[in-house]
């Protein structure tokens, strides 16, 4: 959800009726075959060797369809556009699609039933897999090491990074805490006892 809004907040690039950001994408693809208002380019999304990406003016609207599979979101990120971009001026845009019922939650709710630490485990792990770089932030270091104590909830976590493509060993030995610096310069002299106990001082070198 994040993303999404961070996308919404940018300025649109393009601009005029659908049909015009229609043809200011079909340009921005290298051009393709026009037909009845409705274009049909290679996507930049993918390898296209055959034009598979349709281009369609539709009330007020730009809808994209790529044959291969590839996502909306996907060949708009590939041209440097956002959602605002396929709607007329002054028209609101909406949300991209609701993930299908069928495919369920894309982080389904940990073992353990709904207590706080649980939906800040999914959160976390909603937003790590859209951002990696989230890793680094201490606070999600601390909250993965904590639900790594339970055995059962570790493997829920390995289970969701491995659907995202994320390595597990890879996120366990990034968010693992730093060990300190060993000292160095220091060293230890034995000085003479004194009524039989030994004395040991450590100084700088």
């Amino acid at each position: 959800m994040q993303k999404y809004i961070a996308i919404f907040a940018q300025v649109p690039v393009l601009s005029g009726t659908a049909r015009d950001r229609a043809c200011a994408i079909a340009e921005r693809c290298g051009g393709g075959h026009e037909h009845h208002e409705n274009w049909t380019v290679c996507c930049p999304a993918h390898d296209d060797k055959t034009p598979s990406l349709s281009i369609t003016p539709e009330g007020g609207r730009v809808l994209l369809h790529c044959f291969a599979g590839c996502e909306p979101l996907a060949v708009l990120r590939a041209l440097g556009l956002t959602w605002r971009d396929l709607f007329d001026d002054g028209r609101d845009c909406v949300p991209p699609p609701a993930r299908p019922r069928h495919l369920g939650p894309r982080i389904p709710e940990p073992p353990g039933g709904p207590t706080p630490e649980n939906m800040a485990l999914q959160v976390a792990l909603e937003l790590i897999v859209d951002d990696c770089k989230l890793l680094e932030v201490k606070g999600c270091q601390i909250l993965l090491r904590e639900a790594a104590t339970a055995p059962l909830k570790k493997l829920w976590i390995d289970q969701q990074l491995r659907r995202h493509r994320l390595d597990p060993a890879t996120v366990w030995r990034i968010v693992q805490p730093t060990p300190p610096a060993p000292l160095s310069g220091l060293r230890t002299i034995s000085l003479p006892s004194h009524a039989g106990v030994a004395v040991c001082q450590t100084a700088t070198s």
